[in-house]
C-alpha cells in the first residue's frame, strides 16, 4: 500500500508545509539559544546535524512548486525528516527542550497522513524520545549533556502518542464528515441539475401549448406564466402582474361583470373547483378575449396550499361558430315558415275535395299531420332563441298513451326503412298510460327510430321494444349499425355534435336532434342514454316516469 493511501483525499499545498517547518525551524533554533548555549560544545556535529537538515527540508518545501498539491509521499517523507533532525538534536542534549518539538511532526502526520501516517509518527517519535537514554546506558553517546530519566521520557512518549491518537481520531471523523458532505453536495448538485432539466421541459412544454397556464401562490402572486397566457394578455392590453381581484371579467352576456369574490382566481386561491367556466376578459370597450377557465390547486407535502394552477383556453372562435349557427337556424326555420304554411294549405284543399279516393285521402291526412308537425317545430325553433336554455321548448302535460305515440312513430317511418331493406319491429303489446306532451314525446320517438335507421347498414334490423311497471315506461330502440365509443356516447347529446364517422358519411344531420330529445326527457322527468360497442350495434334507452309533473 502506497503511503498515505488511507489519508484524508484532501489536497495538501506546499505553503502550509512550508509554515509548519518554519515553524518548527524557529522552534529549533529558540531551544538552542536558550538551553544550549552554556552546555553544549558548538562543535558538537549531531546539533550541528539537526539544524542543518531542518533548514535544507525547510527551504526545500519553500523553494518547491507552489502551483499544484504535494504527493502523499513528500507529504509524510518531510515530517519524517523532521523526525529525523529533532532525534540529532535530541541526542546531543537529551534534557533539553527538543523532546516537545516531536509534536509538531507528529501532529502534521497524524493530521495529513492517515493511518499511516499517524503511525509512522509515533514510531519516529518513539525512537527519537527513547535513543538518547538507551544510548547512554549503551555506552555509545558521550558526548551527549544530561541524561533524562526514564519517568520523564516515558511522559514524554505517552504524550506524543496521545497527541498523535488525538488527532488521528479527530482528522478520522472530519474526513468521513468531508466525504459525507461532498457526497451530499454531489447529491445535491445532481438533483439540482435535474431540477433544473425538468423544470426547462416542462416550461418548454407549456410555451408549446396553445392554450395560456398561470400559477399564483397562496397570496394571489403570479408565480409563472406561459407563452399563450402572456401572448393572450398582450392582446387585450393587460397585465399579468394585475392582483386577482382586479381582472375585468364579464359573463357570456359580455356586459354583467362577475363580482370580485366570484372572480375565478379568487375563488380558485379559497380552494373552490373551477371546471370549464367561460367568461370575457377584457373591457367591452378595448380589446377582449373569450376563455373557457379551469383550475387546480397544489399542495405541498404536508398538505398546505401551495399553487392554485390556472388554464385559458381561447373560445372566441366557438361562440362566434356557435351564434352564427344560431343565426343560420333562425334564417332557415324562418324561410321555412312560409312555404311550410303554403303546403299545409294546399294539402287540406286537396283533402277536402269531393270524390278523393279513401287510399289517397288516407296518404293526404298522413302528409297534413307530418307537415303540421313540421311547422310547429319550425315555429318552436324560432321562438327558442330568445329563451333560456330550461324553457326553451314549450310543453303540455296531459294524460297520454306512449304505446299510441310509438306506433305512429313507426307506421310513418316505415317507409323510411323499406327503402333500405331494414326490418323494422315494434314490440308494445299493451297501452302504458302516463302524464307527459303527447307531440314533443313524438317528437323524441321520432328522432331516434330515424337515427337507428339513417345509421344503420342496408338489410339491417331496428327493434322498438316498449315495456312498463308501477312506476316508469321503458322504451328501447336497437339497430345493428355502427357501433360507438363511450367518449362518443355521451358526446352525441350534446348541441350540434356529430360523430367522426357520421361527419364523412354521406348521413346528413344538424346533431341537434338528441340534444333537443335529452331536454324533453328531462323536462318529463326521465332519463336517455345510449348503450353500444365499437364492434357494432346501438341501443337506445328512453326511461319516462308514469305521474311526474315535469317542468314547463
Amino acid at each position: 500500500m502506497p503511503l498515505g493511501a488511507d489519508a484524508v483525499q484532501v489536497p495538501v499545498s506546499p505553503g502550509r508545509l512550508f509554515a509548519t517547518n518554519a515553524a518548527l525551524l524557529v522552534a529549533s533554533l529558540i531551544v538552542t539559544g536558550l538551553t544550549l548555549g552554556s552546555d553544549v560544545p558548538t562543535a558538537e556535529p549531531r546539533l550541528a546535524l539537526g539544524l542543518v537538515l531542518l533548514v535544507l527540508v525547510t527551504a526545500f518545501v519553500g523553494v518547491a512548486s507552489w502551483d499544484r498539491p504535494w504527493s502523499r509521499t513528500v507529504v509524510i517523507a518531510v515530517p519524517l525528516i523532521d523526525l529525523l533532525a529533532l532525534n540529532q538534536l535530541r541526542s546531543a542534549s537529551p534534557t533539553s527542550g527538543f523532546g516537545f518539538l516531536l509534536v509538531l511532526p507528529v501532529a502534521w502526520l497524524a493530521l495529513n497522513g492517515g493511518k499511516v501516517g499517524a503511525l509512522l509518527g509515533v514510531i519516529g517519535a518513539t525512537i527519537t524520545a527513547w535513543a538518547p537514554l538507551v544510548l547512554v546506558h549503551l555506552g555509545v553517546n558521550p558526548g551527549a549533556v544530561g541524561v533524562p530519566s526514564v519517568p520523564a521520557t516515558a511522559s514524554l512518549n505517552v504524550a506524543v502518542v496521545v497527541v498523535a491518537g488525538v488527532i488521528a481520531v479527530s482528522s478520522a471523523r472530519e474526513a468521513a464528515q468531508r466525504r459525507l458532505l461532498a457526497t451530499q453536495a454531489r447529491r445535491s448538485a445532481e438533483a439540482y441539475r435535474r431540477a433544473r432539466r425538468d423544470e426547462g421541459v416542462l416550461n418548454a412544454v407549456m410555451d408549446a401549448v396553445p392554450f395560456g397556464v398561470v400559477s399564483l401562490d397562496p397570496g394571489g402572486t403570479y408565480r409563472g406564466s406561459n407563452r399563450a397566457a402572456r401572448a393572450m394578455m398582450r392582446h387585450i392590453g393587460l397585465s399579468l402582474s394585475l392582483p386577482p381581484r382586479s381582472l375585468p371579467m364579464y359573463h357570456l352576456d359580455g356586459v354583467t361583470p362577475v363580482a370580485a369574490e366570484d372572480l375565478p382566481l379568487v375563488r380558485g386561491l379559497a380552494g373552490d373547483a373551477i371546471d370549464g367556466e367561460t367568461y370575457w376578459v377584457g373591457h367591452p370597450d378595448a380589446k377582449r378575449v373569450a376563455v373557457e377557465v379551469s383550475g387546480r390547486l397544489v399542495l405541498d407535502p404536508d398538505g398546505a396550499v401551495d399553487r392554485l394552477v390556472v388554464v385559458f383556453r381561447d373560445v372566441v372562435d366557438s361562440i362566434e361558430a356557435e351564434a352564427a349557427r344560431d343565426e343560420a337556424v333562425n334564417s332557415v326555420s324562418h324561410e321555412f315558415r312560409t312555404p311550410l304554411s303554403s303546403i299545409l294549405g294546399y294539402i287540406e284543399l286537396a283533402a277536402d275535395t269531393p270524390g278523393i279516393p279513401g287510399e289517397a285521402a288516407d296518404h293526404l291526412a298522413v302528409a297534413e299531420r307530418n307537415t303540421t308537425r313540421l311547422l310547429t317545430l319550425v315555429n318552436d325553433l324560432l321562438e327558442a332563441r330568445g329563451r333560456a336554455p330550461r324553457t326553451a321548448v314549450p310543453m303540455t302535460l296531459a294524460r297520454m298513451d306512449l304505446t299510441e305515440v310509438v306506433t305512429e312513430s313507426a307506421t310513418a317511418l316505415l317507409p323510411l326503412a323499406t327503402d333500405r331493406v331494414i326490418a323494422l319491429t315494434l314490440d308494445a303489446p299493451e297501452p302504458q298510460t302516463m302524464t307527459g306532451d303527447t307531440f314533443r314525446l313524438r317528437q323524441v320517438v321520432d328522432n331516434l327510430v330515424t337515427n337507428a335507421i339513417k345509421y344503420n347498414v342496408d338489410g339491417g334490423s331496428v327493434t322498438i321494444e316498449l315495456t312498463g311497471d308501477a312506476t316508469e315506461v321503458t322504451l328501447a330502440i336497437t339497430d345493428t349499425g355502427p357501433g360507438m365509443t363511450e367518449q362518443e356516447q355521451v358526446e352525441v347529446f350534446q348541441a350540434y355534435h356529430r360523430t367522426a364517422d357520421a361527419v364523412v358519411s354521406s348521413v346528413t344531420g344538424s346533431g341537434l336532434g338528441l340534444a333537443i330529445s335529452r331536454e324533453i326527457v328531462q323536462r318529463h322527468g326521465g332519463t336517455i342514454r345510449l348503450e353500444s360497442a365499437e364492434s357494432g350495434g346501438t341501443t337506445a334507452v328512453l326511461v319516462l316516469p308514469r305521474d311526474a309533473g315535469g317542468t314547463r
